[in-house]
């Protein structure tokens, strides 16, 4: 049942219940403001926003995390050919992997 009250808000209370006691005497009364549900309803809905919003910034992270290691594989297989003439005149392997990922740094 829906009572609008205005500002006198208790007296529309204790009319409600003196009609609702005259049909059901024993069950108890309850009554509830439309306010407060409509308030934990949205934010309910804020919460479900929030975590689709961490979601999708996680895996906007995660992608362009792929892109960085894309990019640092695309550059070591390019330079594969003078990497290998590198490492025979004597270069160690960690050496220019350093390199080559230390210009994404």
């Amino acid at each position: 049942m829906y009572v609008q009250t205005g500002s006198g808000a208790q007296a529309a209370i204790k009319a409600a219940e003196s009609e609702y006691k005259k049909y059901a005497d024993n069950a108890p009364f309850f009554y509830d403001f439309l306010d407060k549900n409509v308030r934990i309803a949205l934010s309910n809905r804020n919460s479900v926003h929030a975590l689709c919003l961490q979601l999708f910034a996680a895996i906007a992270i995660f992608i362009s995390c792929l892109g960085l290691l894309g990019l640092i594989f695309l550059q070591h297989y390019t330079t594969y050919k003078r990497n290998w003439c590198e490492k025979s005149f004597g270069r160690q392997r960690i050496e220019y992997r350093s390199i080559i990922v230390g210009r994404f740094l």
